[in-house]
């Protein structure tokens, strides 16, 4: 019965919640709940208690990324705001709750609910336009790339651009994504355009080369050199422009159909009385020059100063090159002589400068005055040259690296080498015997070694060689003419058994070495022949002397000693005139050996008073008092003694 009873009461109260209570709740009240339970006696009983009402909320991220939890809130409770999610190319806007914008500080729960994130596309979002030109082997390169924005998600505003020589694409604009990561990729087609050759007379010449192309592919329009021999090439045209010189004009590809024309002139004039001699050209602008067979002569200034010349080729049957042929044709970078050549004029090839070299053929038998003036370009012969004379002034102020002398040589001309840098190389065994006059007055290398068969220097044959260093004599030499080392200041090195006797008036005038020595095969010195040694301190004569004449010393102003051999005999007036410096006389005789000298006293005065020693043997053989002197062990250094 009591268990009835208590069925009949819990049937009461769920009657109760179903009517008046199923309701959600408007308030933070808590909601009663009934629960049936057993006791230890088997009995039931049931009760009632208040639990609080929880609701789940969610969050719709909508195309963003973000790590958020889906909390329980109880009813009447605010939702902590979680952090704000993100999304490529969008910004977070807040989050919604049915099209309304959820206040995380004023919004409570009341029910389940779904939080939406709301987000705005970026207008500034990048993207690429990428602008690929065709290859002339039809892949692709990316010439130029724009840097784009645009609104997320929305389609790009691409546009093509103009490049010389190709045709633009079609474009399909497509959509901006996010990440900017979207490229828009346009490729250019490159464009082909007509050569069309042509030439300003059908009698000479052919041409080729004429074609479709791709626009900047290299093109080649080729020329042959005319057969006719009045004519020369000069040149392709473009629209009544010059664009090539050349026989062989290439270029890339215009971007534009072109007709190129070919012209030839008539390139020579001819010496009216000699039809085969050519005396100068049509057109100083020509470049290119091919001498026609059966010309033998090219005349004097026939090319002189045509710059624009650049290369020209000279047929076997030319023998000579005149007078001033292609003086300051600087612009000539090719030339071949014939071996046919035998003579080159004065000034042939003077200050061609455009050279690098020049081989003169083993024809050639003479070359004129100043024949390579002023050339920087090296000057080569054949393997066997037939040249018997370099002739006056040949290479003068010529620059090249260096210059052989062949040994088919017999002859050099005055002022061949004046001013000349090049170092002198003189080959094999050279045939030639003397050095004339002047041939090397002013010669600016630093070093010179004379061969072995020259037996005479000429006349100031080294005069003013400023920047020699060294000159080497030869002992072959025998003679050496009036002024041959004027004003030189190089080392003078002679070979070790000299053959030389005499070195002539003047020979030394104004050598300005502080030491010189004379070699002991000197029998003669004539007068002058140191006259003016401004530098000279010390000399020794050699023992083969016997005379010193009149100036030989003349104004030896650093003179300040001289050996003097016992063999001695007569010191002629005026010898060590003006030698103001000189005080001491190491004479290799004996006291009574000087008083049997005959010395005139004319302007001798600085040598007469100067102080004397007399040669000994380390004082053994000496033992009155006197002054004396004699070798140290090397045989050079003198030693004083003097006795008291």
């Amino acid at each position: 019965m009591k268990r009835k009873a208590i069925y009949i009461v819990l049937a009461v109260t769920f009657l109760f919640a179903f009517l008046g209570c199923k309701k959600k709740p408007t308030t933070k009240d808590n909601v009663k709940t009934s629960e049936v339970i057993t006791t230890n006696n088997n009995t039931t009983q049931s009760t009632s208690k208040e639990k609080a009402v929880r609701f789940s909320v969610s969050f719709d991220l909508n195309g963003g990324t973000g790590s958020i939890s889906s909390p329980k809130i109880e009813w009447g409770e605010k939702i902590s705001k979680p952090n704000d999610p993100v999304r490529d190319g969008y910004t977070f806007s807040g989050w919604y709750y049915k099209d309304k914008k959820w206040s995380f500080t004023d919004d409570v729960v009341n029910d389940n609910m779904a939080l939406t994130a709301k987000w705005i596309a970026n207008t500034n979002t990048a993207y690429k336009v990428e602008h690929y030109l065709q290859n002339l082997d039809n892949t692709y390169t990316l010439f130029e790339t724009e840097n784009l924005t645009g609104t997320t998600d929305t389609l790009t505003n691409a546009s093509t651009r103009t490049y010389e020589g190709f045709t633009a694409p079609s474009i399909t604009q497509v959509n901006i994504n996010g990440a900017g990561s979207t490229v828009v990729a346009l490729k250019y087609t490159r464009n082909s355009y007509l050569v069309e050759l042509s030439k300003n007379t059908d009698n000479v010449g052919t041409i080729k080369g004429e074609g479709t192309y791709a626009y900047e592919k290299s093109v080649t329009a080729t020329a042959t050199l005319p057969n006719l021999s009045t004519y020369t090439f000069d040149g392709w045209y473009l629209d009544g422009i010059r664009v090539s010189m050349d026989l062989e004009y290439t270029f890339n590809m215009f971007s534009k159909d072109i007709s190129l024309e070919a012209r030839y002139l008539e390139a020579f004039n001819y010496d009216s009385s000699n039809p085969t001699k050519i005396t100068g050209l049509k057109d100083e602008n020509l470049t290119n020059l091919v001498i026609p067979d059966g010309v033998t002569e090219i005349g004097d200034k026939a090319f002189n100063r045509c710059s624009n010349i650049k290369s020209i080729t000279i047929p076997n049957s030319v023998t000579s090159i005149g007078n001033s042929v292609f003086y300051k044709c600087s612009g000539l970078t090719s030339l071949t002589i014939p071996n046919s050549i035998t003579s080159i004029g004065n000034d042939a090839f003077g200050e061609c400068n455009g050279l690098t070299s020049l081989t003169i053929p083993n024809s050639v038998t003479s070359i004129g005055e100043d024949a390579f003036y002023n050339g920087t370009y090296e000057v080569k012969w054949g393997d066997n040259p037939s040249i018997k004379t370099i002739g006056k002034s040949t290479f003068t102020r010529y620059h090249g690296t260096s210059l052989t002398i062949p040994r088919s040589v017999t002859s050099i001309g005055e002022y061949a080498f004046l001013k000349c840098t090049s170092e002198i190389i003189w080959e094999g065994n050279p045939s030639r015997t003397e050095i004339g006059d002047y041939a090397f007055f002013e010669y600016e290398g630093t070093s010179l070694t004379i061969p072995n068969s020259i037996t005479s220097i000429g006349k100031e044959a080294f005069a003013y060689c400023s920047n020699l260093t060294s000159l080497s004599i030869p002992s072959s030499l025998t003679s050496i003419s009036k002024g041959a080392f004027f004003n030189c200041t190089c080392e003078i090195l002679w070979a070790d058994k000299p053959s030389i006797t005499t070195i002539g008036e003047y020979a030394f005038e104004n050598y300005n070495g502080a030491s010189l020595t004379i070699p002991n095969s000197i029998t003669s010195i004539e007068e002058h022949a140191f006259h003016n040694c401004g530098a000279l301190a010390s000399i020794t004569i050699p023992d083969s002397i016997t005379k010193i004449g009149s100036f030989t010393f003349f104004n030896c102003v650093s003179l300040t000693s001289i050996t003097l051999p016992d063999s001695i005999i007569t010191v002629e007036g005026s010898a060590f005139d003006s030698c103001k410096t000189l005080g001491k006389i190491y004479y290799k005789g004996t006291s009574s050996q000087w008083a049997s000298i005959t010395i005139d006293t004319l302007s001798n005065s600085n040598f007469i008073n100067a102080t004397r020693y007399y040669f000994t043997n380390n004082g053994a053989s000496e033992a009155t008092v006197g002054n004396w002197w004699y070798y140290d062990t090397d045989g050079v250094t003198i030693i004083e003694k003097v006795v008291e």
